[in-house]
């Protein structure tokens, strides 16, 4: 029974997915919507949505000392985004024949870590630890976010002429990061009650 109910909250999180999906396919195809628009969405998702969600909850559910091993959960994300590029140049090394060398690199580096857990948690688990396991994906995802754009948007820029690769720290100062940065200062000063109710 309980893997029939585990079973069912899975497929009933992963419909939601595939519904959206699929209506966002349905819209492109139509022309209902153009590449501008999703690339707006993305823009939208990334630098507004996602820092709007990860300060609203920050404040309300995470502090510095339960779980006491938060810090392990940033640095998990940034540690399995490095070994996956470690693990591509070795690879790369023994097999000369790929010829997309940076796609590949890019694919064993970079993961769908965020958006999906966070669907999954938000249906799966029980209120009473809800909270806490949003709280490590989102610290989680800021591992791998650093990592993403120190690294990973760069790897994918050509380079012209052999040239070297240009890597942009600024990127690091990104809305997420930055939202991250500021929800933890509110939290650690205790100033979350100058933060009106979002509810």
């Amino acid at each position: 029974m309980v893997f029939i109910h585990t079973f069912i909250n899975v497929f009933a999180a992963m419909s939601q997915i595939a519904v959206i999906v699929l209506c966002g396919f349905f819209f492109f195809r139509r022309k209902i919507i153009s590449g501008e628009t999703v690339r707006g969405l993305n823009s939208l998702t990334v630098y507004l949505f996602l820092p709007c969600l990860m300060f609203n909850h920050l404040i309300k559910n995470f502090n510095f000392y339960s779980p006491s091993e938060w810090w392990m959960y940033f640095l998990a994300g940034f540690v399995i985004s490095g070994v996956g590029f470690a693990l591509a140049k070795v690879f790369l090394f023994f097999d000369a024949s790929i010829r997309e060398r940076d796609e590949f690199v890019c694919l064993l580096s970079f993961q769908n870590c965020g958006y999906l857990p966070l669907i999954l948690v938000s249906v799966l688990f029980a209120a009473n630890i809800r909270a806490e396991l949003t709280s490590a994906v989102l610290l989680f995802m800021q591992g791998f976010n650093l990592i993403f754009w120190t690294f990973g948007v760069q790897w994918l820029i050509p380079v012209k002429d052999g040239g070297p690769r240009r890597y942009e720290q600024k990127k690091i100062w990104n809305p997420p990061f930055i939202s991250l940065l500021l929800s933890m200062g509110i939290v650690g000063v205790n100033a979350q009650g100058l933060i009106p109710d979002s509810a």
